[in-house]
């Protein structure tokens, strides 16, 4: 049988389980029959790197969890939808910033040096190493931040600093 025929045999006994369903079929009927079934990833072959990693960032149990607090307010990292809010007030993160943001709460303790943000934030660009746009891209996320969370250590790289 192919895989919609196991997913509807899966959703008739258990309506929650988490199916990333790939496939080579791009038809309208294959999409719809797969929304049907509440699917938590539908993936076209071939499947890229960057689009595996996000499916299975979404099986992720801990889905929200409060990283801080800032003036007597929660900030809430939402790791499955990849959302960032202050006071229940969602913080506009642009692709780049979820990105960085989201590899340093994976990491909390770690240094991150400016080839490793450029790697993991353009992995699937192929442009040029910038320092000055790791820099820009820093910025703004700082900007959205209360003061001295992303913090830099001249030489090695910049670390998320989380109040305890």
């Amino acid at each position: 049988i192919n895989g919609l025929e196991v997913a509807k045999e899966i959703r008739k006994k258990d309506k929650e389980t988490k199916i990333i369903m790939l496939t080579a079929k791009s038809d309208k009927q294959t999409f719809l029959q797969a929304v049907e079934l509440n699917l938590t990833t539908f993936l076209e072959k071939p499947v890229s790197r960057k689009q595996l990693l996000e499916s299975f960032e979404k099986l992720s149990t801990n889905k929200t969890k409060t990283i801080f607090k800032y003036k007597d307010q929660d900030y809430n990292w939402d790791s499955y939808k990849n959302e960032l809010s202050y006071d229940n007030k969602k913080i506009n993160l642009t692709k780049n910033e979820i990105k960085l943001f989201s590899l340093f709460m994976d990491n909390t303790n770690k240094k991150f040096s400016y080839q490793e943000i450029y790697e993991y934030v353009w992995f699937e660009n192929n442009n040029t190493y910038s320092e000055a746009a790791i820099k820009t891209l820093i910025k703004g996320l700082r900007v959205k931040l209360p003061l001295n969370i992303i913090k830099n250590l001249y030489g090695i790289g910049y670390f998320i600093n989380l109040p305890t």
